[in-house]
């Protein structure tokens, strides 16, 4: 009984240690009073910045249904700010709010949000984020998430990242970068706005190490979708789906160890802005300004990609390498110019194998890229040519034409014929880890109504391609889906 008693006495003094682990819950709402105790749904608080103002560490804040026009800055660690069940929370910068957002300073990502979170461990779900002068969330602490959001119309990125071990997930994201306020004509921004900085993406990553993003829809971008760049280090993206910006759909640039996988990406013709939306598919480069000499260690995989300027792109230049892309099992549709390309200026190590390339031109110097087991439509550059290529076909997609002027995609488009030539036509022999990520099945959250197939459903051998399941698949038979991996990573791709 008296050691019993010294556990309950330790675990006592560990939580109360740990600061308030549990934390208090408080109620904000556009009828609120400030003056009050906030405690109850009864009497609410009126704004945010003043709750916040309030916390202590483990706190939560209830957000009752209205908009709020007002930004504020979270630097109480772990603390969350969501949307009450069932009602809509809209934080409205009506393009005044920040009031700041444009000082100039040293720091070109100092550009304040409609949400600046400073702390580690800080939650946000389930509010709209819109017109904000600025951008729509900061993050600069550690360990932050974000969920179940919209945010939009912002003028700089809708989302900024410059924090270790964040998740992104199950969010709509559209229209940032310079929508209106200062540029009249977004693809020379860095001419036409009035300071100076142009090119702003939806969503940037910096100097992040370790991070995900995933099922969320990211698009309309008057510049680039989703940039991982500048330093960032062990980031995933998964299950999302990009497309209609501007430059780049996802760009992924100085940095190391970034997965993309399982993500849908295509250009469209003119996007929501009434701007062309076609811009790079995956675009993998190390440009000159960050400094760092090689960007090293990218897994490209079961990617479907289609009717972007570019659909897979690896760049590089003397003294900047890009070096290590493994693109396996992806479906490149219909590339505007290129439907593959890796540049002369990158690093070696690449592996394009397994990946089903229909229409569009390729281009890759010699030596630099192991291609093979791969699906051409028509031959590509000698270069890229394997001695496990099936012969030249088309791989007989369920959408059969009309590539070039899509307005939307679902994963449906790119299923697999039972008569295709990319059934049981790839390699095998990529490895045991590969194997079993593969045949991950997603759940209804992704962003269309098909689930991945397993590499064997179709036949005996293993498939080229992105594929998924198909009403046409001879064979394979539909299941209840379970939940995405967790991990953030994959070891490297034998």
């Amino acid at each position: 009984m008296k050691f019993k008693n010294i556990n309950i006495l330790t675990a006592c003094i560990l939580m109360m240690s740990a600061g308030n682990v549990f934390g208090a819950t408080f109620y904000v709402a556009p009828n609120g009073i400030n003056s009050n105790n906030g405690t109850t749904i009864t009497e609410p608080w009126r704004t945010l910045s003043y709750a916040e103002s309030k916390l202590s560490a483990g706190d939560t804040v209830i957000v009752r249904g209205g908009t709020y026009n007002e930004y504020f800055t979270i630097d109480v660690a772990n603390t969350t700010f969501k949307k009450y069940p069932g009602e809509s929370v809209i934080i409205d910068g009506a393009w005044q709010l920040p009031a700041s957002a444009h000082v100039l300073t040293s720091n070109s990502l100092a550009y304040r949000g409609m949400i600046d979170i400073s702390a580690t461990g800080v939650t946000i779900d389930g509010f709209e984020i819109m017109q904000s002068n600025g951008r729509g969330i900061s993050i600069n602490g550690n360990n932050a998430t974000i969920k179940n959001c919209k945010i939009h119309d912002v003028d700089r990125q809708c989302i900024a990242v410059l924090a270790d071990n964040f998740i992104i997930e199950d969010s709509e994201i559209y229209r940032g970068a310079g929508i209106v306020q200062y540029c009249s004509t977004p693809y020379s921004a860095s001419v036409c706005r009035s300071d100076g900085y142009g090119d702003p993406s939806t969503i940037i990553v910096r100097h992040a190490s370790g991070g995900i993003i995933r099922r969320c829809k990211i698009y309309d971008s008057y510049n680039e979708g989703l940039n991982i760049d500048n330093f960032s280090n062990q980031v995933t993206v998964e299950y999302c789906e990009i497309y209609g910006n501007g430059k780049i759909q996802l760009y992924i640039i100085s940095c190391d160890n970034v997965t993309a996988r399982y993500n849908l990406i295509y250009g469209v013709d003119i996007n929501s802005n009434g701007k062309p939306g076609y811009g790079s598919g995956i675009y993998l480069n190390n440009e000159a300004q960050w400094s760092k000499a090689d960007s090293a260690n990218f897994y490209l995989y079961g990617n479907f990609i289609a009717n972007t300027s570019t659909n897979m792109l690896i760049a590089g230049s003397t003294g900047r390498t890009v070096t290590n892309v493994l693109a396996y099992n992806n479906t490149l549709v219909s590339g505007r110019t290129y439907n593959f390309m890796c540049n002369s200026g990158t690093g070696s190590g690449h592996v394009l194998k397994n990946n089903i390339v229909w229409g569009g031109l390729t281009s890759a110097p010699a030596s630099l890229v192991t291609a093979d087991s791969n699906l051409w439509s028509t031959a590509p550059v000698s270069n890229l040519r394997g001695g496990n290529d099936p012969a030249y076909a088309i791989p007989l997609l369920a959408k059969e034409s009309g590539w070039n002027n899509i307005t939307t995609l679902s994963l449906g488009d790119f299923a697999l014929k039972p008569e295709s030539p990319a059934i049981d036509s790839g390699d095998s022999s990529i490895g045991q880890t590969y194997d079993d990520i593969l045949d991950v099945e997603q759940s209804s959250s992704f962003p269309a109504s098909s689930t991945l197939l397993d590499q064997d459903a179709h036949g005996l051998g293993w498939e080229i391609g992105a594929d998924i399941y198909s009403s046409f698949s001879s064979n394979g038979q539909a299941s209840t889906p379970p939940a995405p991996p967790s991990n953030l990573t994959i070891n490297a791709l034998d």
